[in-house]
């Protein structure tokens, strides 16, 4: 037994009598939409009236720049040493990474490095996570890739009559221009698309940056609107099966390089499949030494970081992508592997930083989808992982700052021939492993990209692609390990298994951004059925307490005769009100419309059955005798009985049994019986008697059932049409004598019922504080009425 207990004596309050003692705003009205606006027109008017002051100023700088208020609380002889080492070790192993991301997107790998370099003087400016790295991740550069690809191709189209949409793309020498020719066509039917291969560098950055500068465009909107909650629709379970998925297809762009060989676009549905089929069909033609150089790149990658920097934790890891990139570009240059054995590398790397320039407003005109999807993606991505660092080390971060830092960030990398950046994982856990403590740890980083950019770059124009190749896919290795997902999801949740089954399946089968829409789709689908089909249960009171639990899950629980305790476990609105009407009548085990039916035909056949007995009579007893009639009901019970209820009409009894559906007929005569049913089988008939008319429903004594008490306490929202349901639920039981009370009303669903004026149909003394209250008043409800029938019945 517990061992704390206590003991409470109160009143059974209803929720009009506690607000009348208790509640300090009971005098507070609704505000209406007309009152509410124009509070805010005399907010803004307030605001406009005061004048900016400096600290104002100040104020929203600091807002919009964090930098400018955490780096005055910076101390250099506890951070400064963790910070540079950290941001030195990731900027190394960025270098090599952002080039691979880069050939992801189908862009020159010099773009990564423009990308990594701006998105990581942006986000120490502007974000307020101490921890992640921004710069070019795989999901987003291979999102990128294929808007390259898809647009590329169209853009690469040679201009002919009819095209409409013209981009210009300049490069330090001279001036291209493209057309967009989405309707080009030939006397044969459609002109068909060139080879990845042949769309040039220009028309790719061209689309790239385009994307980029609307991705920069969304998240700012975002960020301004405070829209950072919209992540809370992607659910783990969804962002691991489109992350999964995704890996697939970045790991598939790669295996060209490792085998050398040629790709043939694939566009729509089963593209990853006939992708691999392309490359099976040429795995005889597969370039020997790129294969050597990527499988060897691979193991040597797989062993170090899985034997050696992961199982022995050191303290800062063995840079090997770096150190890889570096041998390699020697053992190319000083081998010639380009001219010996025909090795792809990555030749000519411009150097310095490329001036500004503006995406062509009309490509951006026909990659809005792609931005959309990709601006919530990297988002998603960003703010999931700041979050997880954040709780790891107790601090927080701002979501719609997040979204602002992200904005700027794409949009300054588009001006500068760079691609949409994002947070990866990865290198978020190893800047936070290493013993980074601020974002200064991304300002040295953004200095030795920068020194990559101005002197060293051209050192790695002999560095092989399939380098770049193994890098990226040995970077990809954590990504298999989603496939543990869904056994562990199917143990846990089965929502969660098939939400990521769907969207993993989408991915794969369809294309990436289908796959995630398809994802979003199915994992809100899953939220509405649940709450159009939530649990209704009824509840027994636990002895001895005021504790009312499931009387399904708890044997010991016990219903108080002649009320039902229900509660529903849901907001009632637009999608479920039909359902949780359905769910009351099944569970309490009493429909009212079929009740109601049932009585009515009771009545007629009441009706009929002593029009008959009264024909009898007539023939065979004589006007003036005086004979007693009971007009019986009967609806056997399980045991065969038939309990009965009696009531007077002008000196003759009418006796109803308790229950309301009507099986048999009978009337008594005296002493003897008159059988208009079927009551003993026999069919037979005795004799009449004076005749007992039944004339409307409440001569029918209502059933066993007197009270339904419905638990509010989970539902916290209810709309117009939920509130209708509701009372149309009070009236239907209402009108077969049974009365509905509603305890545990949360007040904000209270005032939402007030507004919409259903306590017109239902008094406001029929709302209690709590069941026990309620069904205290039910007890005490039924003692009257037991007590009236009984005085009736003298």
């Amino acid at each position: 037994m517990p061992q704390n207990q206590y003991l409470v004596e109160r009143p059974a309050y209803t929720r009009q009598a506690f607000d009348e003692i208790f509640h300090t705003d009971k005098d507070r009205e609704p505000s209406t939409c007309r009152q509410r606006l124009s509070k805010a027109g005399e907010g803004v008017k307030s605001w406009a009236a005061r004048k900016l002051t400096r600290k104002k100023v100040t104020s929203g700088l600091q807002s919009f720049l964090p930098v400018t208020t955490w780096l005055r609380k910076y101390k250099p002889r506890q951070y400064l040493a963790d910070d540079v080492i950290t941001g030195m070790t990731v900027a190394i192993m960025m270098v090599p990474q952002s080039m691979g991301y880069a050939q992801i997107a189908n862009l020159p790998p010099i773009t990564g490095l423009y990308s990594s370099f701006f998105s990581l003087i942006i986000y120490f400016l502007m974000g307020t996570s101490r921890h992640i790295s921004v710069a070019p991740a795989a999901i987003i550069a291979w999102m990128t890739g294929t808007a390259v690809l898809t647009h590329g191709r169209i853009l690469h189209l040679p201009p002919t009559p009819g095209a409409n949409i013209t981009g210009f793309m300049e490069n330090d020498t001279d001036v291209m221009t493209t057309t967009l020719a989405t309707t080009t066509t030939t006397s044969g039917g459609l002109v068909d698309l060139p080879a990845d291969e042949d769309i040039p560098p220009e028309i790719r950055i061209m689309v790239a940056t385009a994307v980029s500068m609307l991705v920069g465009i969304f998240e700012l909107c975002m960020g301004g609107l405070r829209l950072g909650f919209i992540t809370l629709y992607l659910s783990d379970s969804l962002t691991d099966g489109f992350v999964t998925g995704s890996a697939l297809y970045i790991i598939t762009s790669q295996l060209k390089y490792v085998f050398g060989v040629t790709v043939p676009p694939h566009e729509g549905a089963l593209k990853l499949m006939r992708t691999w089929y392309s490359i099976a069909s040429q795995l005889g033609s597969t370039h020997v030494p790129e294969l050597v150089i990527a499988v060897s790149c691979i193991v040597v990658l797989y062993v170090v970081k899985v034997f050696i920097n992961k199982r022995f934790k050191l303290r800062i890891p063995i840079p090997i992508d770096f150190v890889l990139v570096v041998a390699l570009t020697c053992l190319s240059y000083f081998f010639r592997f380009k001219q010996t054995f025909e090795v792809k590398i990555l030749e000519t790397i411009p150097m310095g930083i490329p001036a500004p320039r503006m995406p062509s407003l009309e490509v951006m005109n026909v990659v809005v989808i792609d931005a959309i999807i990709m601006a919530i993606t990297a988002y998603a991505f960003t703010i999931s992982v700041a979050q997880h660092l954040a709780k790891k080390h107790n601090y927080r971060v701002n979501a719609n700052q997040e979204l602002l830092a992200l904005g700027v960030d794409s949009v300054v990398c588009s001006l500068f021939s760079g691609f949409t950046p994002a947070a990866s994982m990865s290198r978020s856990l190893l800047q936070e492993s290493l013993g980074g403590k601020t974002q200064v740890a991304s300002a040295v980083g953004s200095t030795v990209i920068l020194s990559v950019l101005l002197y060293f770059g051209q050192y790695l124009e002999t560095l092989p692609n399939a380098v770049l190749a193994a890098v990226i896919i040995v970077a990809m290795r954590s990504t298999f390990e989603g496939y543990r997902k869904p056994v562990h999801l199917w143990r846990k949740s089965k929502v969660d298994f098939f939400v990521w089954i769907v969207t993993y399946l989408g991915v794969v089968l369809l294309e990436v951004h289908i796959g995630l829409i398809i994802g979003i789709g199915f994992s809100l689908l899953t939220v509405v059925v649940r709450t159009q089909f939530s649990r209704g249960v009824l509840l027994g009171k636990i002895p001895h307490t005021d504790i009312y639990e499931n009387v399904k899950f708890f044997p010991g629980a016990e219903e108080t005769p002649g009320i039902k305790v229900f509660r529903y476990e849901s907001d009632i609105n637009y999608v479920n009100k039909d359902f949780f009407a359905s769910k009351l009548s099944a569970l309490t085990g009493i429909a009212p419309k079929t009740e109601r039916v049932m009585r009515e035909k009771a009545v007629r056949r009441a009706k009929k059955a002593a029009k008959d007995a009264e024909r009898e009579r007539r023939k065979n007893v004589d006007d003036d005798e005086n004979v007693d009639v009971t007009v019986v009901i009967n609806d056997d019970d399980a045991n065969g009985n038939a309990p009965t209820s009696k009531k007077q009409f002008s000196g003759k009894t009418l006796q109803f049994n308790e229950m309301s559906i009507v099986d048999n007929l009978a009337f008594e005569l005296g002493d003897g019986e008159l059988n208009m049913g079927n009551n003993n089988g026999d069919g037979n008939s005795k004799s009449s008697s004076d005749i007992v008319a039944v004339t409307s429903l409440d001569d029918v004594p209502p059933t066993s059932v007197r009270f339904i008490i419905i638990d509010c306490s989970m539902i916290v929202h209810i709309d117009l049409s939920g509130s209708e349901a509701l009372a149309n639920v009070v009236d239907d039981y209402k009108s077969i004598g049974i009365t509905v009370y509603l305890a545990h009303c949360q007040l904000n669903v209270i005032r939402a019922l007030q507004r919409m004026d259903f306590f017109e149909r239902m008094p406001r003394q029929h709302l209690y504080m709590s069941i026990h209250d309620a069904v205290l008043h039910c007890n005490e409800e039924g003692m009257y009425e037991a007590d009236d029938d009984a005085d009736k019945n003298k």
